[in-house]
């Protein structure tokens, strides 16, 4: 087991190499590098060559939290107060309209079709329309990471970039938010289990552990940030804070089942997210914060 994971990762190390260097061929095309990025692990996964395939991933799963936690604090540093505070309307506005144009339009067009869509069509309607809203809810979802990745490699900054960025930003938090109530709601749906007073205190209980969650995490950012030790010290630091929320959300996840025969589901995205707007807005840590994201964020997007 130990041989077969240390060769898995080995040959993800090797592909991630090629990725970068096969990558900037796409910038001489004037395409973003992470177009290359991605492109490049289409044709590397289950799909194309296998070089990884899918029945191995889970192994790799601590590097997709690694990553998320990463970008989930690049997110939350974009969304910096002092300057978005002339734009809030504008963002305000964009983020709502958007919201839920998509979520309802598209949650009646996933509905009206399901009966075409294999996993769904033998389905009672209550649970095709939980399904639909959940897609609804997915197809609002963009990515931060790319939007940070090509700003940043093109250097772009002015007015239209930080509201495309506060809109990107604000209207993952309320995804993460709505897939959450959505996702709670579906399972308890399926399982014909009632939407009680019980369902209500437990998904309140999370969201509000999440958010509580999100400030300690923002408190334990700012204790590497705030030693005069090696950079390299502070990104270590940095990402096993990040990668640190993904195993006690897991942990907290397996323990309340046991305990309580309900699953305390804590968000950590949205943690990371509401930790990093903590150091980004309310400590003197800021351009620090940013500077050792930036530093980070290549390695990661490859």
């Amino acid at each position: 087991m130990e041989v077969n994971f240390i060769v898995l990762l080995a040959g993800f190390v090797l592909v991630a190499i090629a990725g970068q260097q096969i990558a900037k061929v796409f910038q001489k095309i004037k395409f973003p590098l992470i177009t290359g990025l991605i492109i490049t692990g289409i044709l590397a996964g289950s799909s194309f060559l296998n070089f990884i395939p899918s029945e191995s991933l889970p192994k790799l799963n601590f590097l997709n939290n690694l990553a998320l936690a990463i970008i989930a604090f690049s997110a939350g540093a974009e969304f910096y107060l002092k300057e978005l505070r002339s734009r809030i309307n504008s963002i305000k506005w964009m983020t709502a309209s958007q919201l839920f144009i998509t979520v309802i339009l598209s949650t009646w067009v996933i509905f009206e079709y399901s009966l075409y869509i294999p996993f769904m069509q033998d389905q009672p309607k209550d649970i095709r329309l939980i399904i639909a809203l959940l897609f609804g809810v997915i197809f609002v979802a963009r990515s931060p990471s790319s939007a940070i990745a090509v700003i940043n490699e093109m250097r772009a900054n002015g007015p239209f970039t930080k509201t495309s960025m506060g809109v990107t930003v604000v209207k993952d938090v309320l995804v993460i938010i709505l897939f959450a109530v959505c996702f709670s709601t579906a399972k308890t749906v399926i399982n014909n289990e009632d939407l009680d007073l019980t369902f209500l205190i437990f998904l309140t209980l999370d969201l509000t552990l999440s958010f509580f969650l999100g400030i300690v995490i923002g408190l334990a950012l700012k204790l590497p940030l705030s030693l005069k030790i090696n950079k390299t010290i502070k990104a270590i630091g940095v990402l096993l804070i990040g990668y640190g929320v993904y195993v006690f959300a897991e942990l907290v996840r397996s323990k309340t089942a046991i305990i309580f025969g309900h699953e305390i589901v804590l968000e950590p995205l949205l943690v990371c997210i509401i930790g990093s707007f903590y150091i980004t807005n309310y400590t003197n840590n800021r351009i620090e914060f940013v500077e050792l994201l930036e530093e980070i964020s290549p390695t990661i997007y490859v």
